[in-house]
Order: structure tokens, then sequence, then C-alpha cells
């Protein structure tokens, strides 16, 4: 079954957001964030995320799946409950100042709590909350383990639930149980609500899940602003006028086959690849002639790039990188989950290799290391680097 990113939110049947007729509206990178617009309704207006005052929401965001998984921003950041917060489609992010990190927060809980189950069954098709009771006493794996049994009511719905990257980090555990809503079968969790549809409709085919838009519904169930006359909220879901773009740093001054000495643990007359992470720059080697000179983009600070010479192990053509591999959760601030990463060429200990970079603006390359200890470089180049090199091939890192 298909989990498709599409921004629906459950009415008695369910609605579209309407989509505009002229252009896709902007979105562009921003100083220490990211600038969406498709969400406003407002043509040059939208929502900017980002980690200002050195919280992580676009961090955040990113690493728990971007627009693809949350949605698109449908608020500013404002202060919620005396902490940092912004809404998304289907997610509220907010910042935990004693765990020093934004996490999710478990928008139906609180719903909840303020008794808007009647409002949630009737308006938005959302399943009551269970009231769990004979969990008291329980250990968290057995809870853990007889909420996900919820799910097995609808093997779809459970597919799509594990199809996240960090199912708990991003939905929380199953709060009901798999209820029929006419046109879709239904299931609520912590922080979301997903969607197994039974007919075709507009927005999905017949056995397509859905993720319901559980920020539009928690806006629209006053959770921000119960009396609805709270100036501030009102400011925040408000769209901003679009903020200038990042502009881009000029590019180093350096040759585009830069001088490179060929060190003696690299034989003479053989392809080789150097990696220099002063200047953030890669260059293949034949013997002691430049071939081609790549801008890259190496291991920031925490994350360095290890030096030495190597020699090329594993060779992916498209590999999947998650950072839980390498003992980072996919839900902190630095984790991630990347598909399709194409002419994934190993060559150190720890996930360390040479690979496309598709998901950094192109400003990086050549100027600032920006990834977890890998050479990342732009498509055309990574596929040059994959028909130059092979198995065996050396690679000398450096400053």
């Amino acid at each position: 079954m298909v989990l498709r990113a599409l921004f629906v939110v459950a009415l008695l049947v369910s609605w579209v957001m309407p989509v505009a007729a002229e252009a896709a509206p902007p979105e562009y990178e921003t100083v220490g964030g990211y600038f969406f617009g498709e969400a406003s309704g407002q043509e040059g207006t939208g929502f900017n995320i980002s980690d200002a005052d050195d919280i992580g929401f676009w961090t955040t965001f990113r690493g728990m799946g971007g627009a693809g998984q949350l949605g698109f921003p449908i608020s500013r950041r404002f202060v919620w409950n005396g902490r940092p917060t912004q809404v998304f489609q289907r997610a509220v992010l907010q910042y935990e100042p004693l765990e020093k990190r934004v996490v999710a927060v478990n928008v139906l809980d609180l719903l909840h709590d303020r008794g808007r189950d009647g409002w949630l069954k009737s308006v938005r098709s959302v399943p009551p909350q269970l009231a769990n009771a004979d969990e008291k006493g329980k250990s968290w794996d057995d809870i853990v383990a007889a909420r996900e049994a919820l799910l097995d009511a609808q093997p779809a719905l459970r597919d799509a639930y594990f199809a996240a990257s960090d199912p708990i980090a991003i939905y929380g555990l199953p709060t009901s149980a798999v209820e029929d809503e006419g046109s879709h079968y239904a299931i609520r969790l912590q922080r979301g609500v997903l969607q197994l549809w039974k007919q075709d409709v507009p927005w999905a085919s017949a056995g397509d899940v859905t993720v319901a838009l559980v920020g539009e519904i928690a806006r629209d169930a006053g959770l921000f602003d119960p009396t609805g006359k709270d100036p501030r909220i009102k400011t925040a879901f408000q769209p901003e006028v679009a903020p200038p773009p990042r502009p881009a740093p000029p590019p180093p001054p350096k040759p585009v086959l830069p001088q490179v000495t060929r060190p003696d643990t690299v034989p003479p007359g053989i392809h080789w690849v150097d990696v220099n992470l002063s200047r953030q720059w890669v260059t293949a080697m034949d013997g002691d002639t430049p071939v081609r000179g790549i801008p890259a983009t190496t291991g920031k600070p925490g994350f360095s790039t290890p030096t030495g010479t190597f020699q090329i192990f594993s060779r992916v053509y498209n590999e999947t990188m998650d950072s839980a591999t390498i003992g980072i959760p996919r839900s902190s601030p630095e984790g991630y989950y990347l598909k399709d990463i194409l002419y994934t060429q190993y060559f150190a200990d720890g996930g360390i290799a040479l690979h496309t970079n598709y998901w950094q603006p192109a400003s990086v390359f050549g100027s600032y290391p920006t990834s977890h200890a890998c050479v990342g470089m732009r498509l055309q180049d990574a596929a040059f680097l994959w028909d130059f090199a092979t198995f065996g091939t050396p690679v000398y890192v450096h400053y």
C-alpha cells in the first residue's frame, strides 16, 4: 500500500486543500532556514522555518522527513504554553527547554484532555481515544506492544505506520481502535491519524493510506486559542511577507584543476582521488595529472572527515543512508534517513563515502563543510567519479 504525501484533512468524508491555478508558490533557502509559500494562499507570502535563537525547528523538520512527512508550515514561530512552537500541516513542533531540543507535540492527546473528542469524531472523523486503564503497572515495552497491536486490524495501516523513519517520534503510539468511517478506515495516534481509503476519492485511490492534517485540525479545534480572542495566536497563523533569500556566498578563488601533489602513499601512474578539506575540493587524478576538479562538501565540526590514504572498498549505485546505523537517532537534531543517494563509494570505516548530495543547496559545494563526515558532491560529479574510480582506488584526504 502506498503512504501518499497528500495534504488532506478528514472531514466527514474529507476535503482537499485548493490548489492555486498560478505558478507554484515560492520555496527557497533563507538565512538559517527555509521559506515555504505553499500553504499561505496568498502570492508572495508564506511561513519561514529557521534555527533562529539556536532552536532547531528547521533542523528537526528536515530530520523528521521535511514537508513530505510533516507537510508545509501553516504558522510562524510563536510562544504557546510558555514554549516556542510552530505548526505544520501534519504536526506541531515545540521546543523542550529541559531537553534542549524540538519535539513533536501529542496534539490529539491534548485535544482529548480538553474534551474535544466529540468534535473530532463528528467534524473530522477521528476515532475516540481508548481509556487504556489496564496499562497501569505495565512496562513501557508491554505498553508499546499492546498499542501497536491495535494496528493489526488493518495491515495497510500498520505498514504505513512502520514506514515512517521513527514512528513513535513522528506519530506517537496508537490511542484508538481501527474504526470504519464509511469511506475509509481510521486509527488515531498521539500525534496523527492514519486513513485507509475503501473507495476512490479525488485525492486518493481505494487502498491508499493518507495522513490527516492534525496541525490544521488542532488550529480549527481551538487548541492554541480556545477563546478565539488572542491576537498573538491570530497573528501567528497569518502568512508573513516572503523574506529575502539567503545570498549566495561568493565562490572562493580557486582554479578548476588546482595544483595537487601525489603523496608517497599513492603509487605513480594510477587513478586516485584527492580530497582537500581546506578547499572543500576533490580532484580526480591520473598519476600526477589532474583530470577533473569537483567542488564538494565534507564533514562539519563534530563530524570531521578522517585524514589519510584510504581505498574504496564498497560501491553502491543507489544507497539509503540511515543515521541510526552510526549511532545517531533519526529523531535527533543530527538524525537523517535519506533514500536514493546515487554513486556511493565507501572508503573509510563508519560509513564514510564519496556520494551524491542532493539535499544541500549548490552554494555549499566548494565552500562549506556540512556533512556527517562523508564527501558529498553534485550528481554529475559523483557520476564522473563512479566511472573514474573502482574497488581499490586510493582516496587521499588532507587539509
